[in-house]
């Protein structure tokens, strides 16, 4: 009788997040095949590259001959200068969430891709955590990425005494990107796993923040309040990048003073992203249950 000839893999295995990072290998190479995504993260870059021309303009001789001095004590990197900095790409890595977010989990679910994904030594959280460096990543890069590059930069003209004065400032551009990005992304996730449709989920997460902000504004005439921002995620953002970079006079300039103390922001963040995480763990499964 001959013997089977058959015999299991008996190799080394993978570690389960590396397995997890074959999700976005694979969707970035798909993401970067896309014109509109190239164009967002080139708009992305304006920002930035304007930031380090201007610490190149403070420290070249030239430009200081031509207009002086007070072009250095003007073109400071200072806390207004990274609140403004968060505020506007705030909007970029918002765009960004809207166009890669709702297809990550909507195509799956819709065309029951789920059961294929889990029937591989892969787990929920490991599936989860795929789906979420691929937003984690474009958005990180136009945060607080950019921002480190800026700082950077100065820290080459200026020295190590020049961070080392500013590493609150520094320490602040990465929380308060954090605090955006992060219950961002999950939320994107979330409402993708829910409505199932990418043209519904992007319709409900824009005009989601657009109707939160009007409520906002809504209860604090009816009420004579400053607490109905905690339901407007801008305010919320806002609220936490005043704590962290101070009383900075850009809130003044965008007319967007924080009308709810931090330690509210910050609650509204957190209970933000913990249903988040609650719906993403009831929603992605490899079966429903009947009910």
């Amino acid at each position: 009788m001959s013997q089977p000839t058959f015999h299991p893999y008996a190799g080394p295995l993978t570690g389960a997040w590396a397995r997890a990072l074959v999700i976005p290998r694979y969707a970035y190479a798909e993401l970067l095949r896309s014109k509109l995504t190239l164009a967002m993260l080139v708009g992305g870059c304006v920002v930035p590259a304007v930031a380090l021309a201007t610490v190149y303009a403070r420290h070249n001789a030239t430009v200081l001959a031509v207009f002086g001095g007070d072009i250095a004590r003007e073109l400071q990197l200072d806390s207004d200068f990274f609140v403004g900095y968060l505020f506007l790409q705030a909007w970029v890595a918002f765009f960004l969430a809207l166009w890669i977010g709702p297809p990550l989990i909507a195509r799956d679910v819709r065309d029951n891709a789920l059961p294929l994904y889990l029937a591989r030594p892969l787990s929920r959280a490991a599936y989860v955590g795929g789906k979420l460096l691929v937003l984690l990543g474009p958005l990180s890069l136009v945060t607080w990425g950019f921002g480190l590059v800026i700082l950077g930069a100065q820290t080459a003209f200026d020295g190590v005494g020049w961070l080392r004065e500013h590493a609150g400032e520094a320490l602040a551009l990465v929380v308060g990107s954090w605090a955006l990005i992060l219950p961002l992304a999950l939320g994107v996730l979330a409402v993708s796993a829910v409505l199932r449709r990418t043209w519904a989920a992007r319709g409900v997460i824009f005009g989601g923040v657009i109707v939160l902000r009007g409520v906002a504004a809504v209860i604090n005439e009816l009420f004579g309040t400053g607490w109905g921002e905690i339901v407007a995620p801008t305010s919320v953002a806002y609220a936490i990048w005043a704590d962290l970079m101070g009383h900075a006079a850009w809130f003044g300039v965008i007319d967007a003073r924080p009308g709810i103390p931090a330690w509210a922001a910050w609650s509204a963040v957190a209970l933000w992203t913990g249903l988040s995480v609650v719906v993403l763990a009831r929603k992605v499964r490899a079966y429903e249950a009947v009910r």
